[in-house]
């Protein structure tokens, strides 16, 4: 059997076509040496071979079947090595809960720069408010809504001293009934007496809060005095959608 030489250029022309692997077979025939087989295998992987034609060619080496069968293994091992570190280096995708929380710290982080502050003097956090809502089936564009009309986010000196983001308890007499640990706590109790107290568990919505003079309690009391809150709302929550639609869903 008359030898063929092939080069490296040669190899790596074959393998990016894919040719016959009688190509590669001569390329590999051309050392008895199974590690130095090896190495011209391994070659072939990573400059994009694919493995029906190396296992293709490897079965007409003129080499052992004990040896051929290592070669088998060899791949298979290669590829497999090849695919969990291609596993490792390819970035998770966030999941729909985490692009919320960071589209939710986006706009917090735009609001309060808007309003003279930053962002590092807040200590309400998007995950506690994303979390909150996502748990209890409330929406989050109205919640960082009215955290941010009431409070840009627990920035007012008020809420700084009750950690009554949303203003609940607070009265415009001066007088504060509700307090919490930090703006994080004020979340849930938030929730529960709207929807308690102004959705009537399920009986109106927040679309029926935001239509003039629409923010009422079950005993026809408004959420707070300013005769233009509805409107002022809904159109906080507008922006917040269309600044960031995942916020909406």
């Amino acid at each position: 059997m008359k030898r063929v030489v092939i080069s490296e250029t040669q190899l790596k022309q074959i393998v990016i076509h894919e040719e016959c692997e009688d190509m590669l077979l001569c390329a590999l025939n051309e050392s008895a040496n199974l590690n130095i087989i090896k190495k011209k295998i391994r070659k072939a992987l990573i400059m994009g071979a694919s493995v029906a034609v190396i296992l293709a060619a490897i079965a007409k080496l003129a080499i052992s079947s004990e040896e051929k069968n290592e070669l088998k293994q060899m791949v298979q091992t290669e590829m497999a090595t090849d695919t969990i570190q291609q596993q490792d280096t390819i970035p998770q995708q966030d999941t729909i809960h985490d692009q919320k929380v960071q589209a939710c710290k986006e706009y917090m982080e735009w609001a309060m720069k808007n309003q003279g502050y930053g962002w590092e003097t807040t200590r309400l956090t998007p995950e506690a408010i994303v979390t909150a809502c996502e748990e209890n089936n409330f929406s989050i564009p109205f919640t960082i809504a009215i955290a941010n009309l009431e409070s840009c986010f627990g920035q007012t000196p008020r809420s700084k001293k009750t950690n009554s983001v949303f203003s609940v308890g607070s009265f415009d007499n001066g007088k504060n009934y509700c307090s919490y640990d930090s703006p994080d706590n004020s979340i849930i109790p938030f929730i529960n007496i709207i929807k308690s107290d102004y959705l009537l568990n399920g009986e109106k919505s927040i679309n029926d809060l935001l239509v003039p003079n629409g923010f009422v309690n079950s005993n026809g009391d408004r959420y707070a005095s300013n005769a233009k809150y509805e409107r002022e709302v809904k159109n906080i929550m507008n922006r917040i959608i269309k600044m960031y639609p995942i916020l909406g869903q």
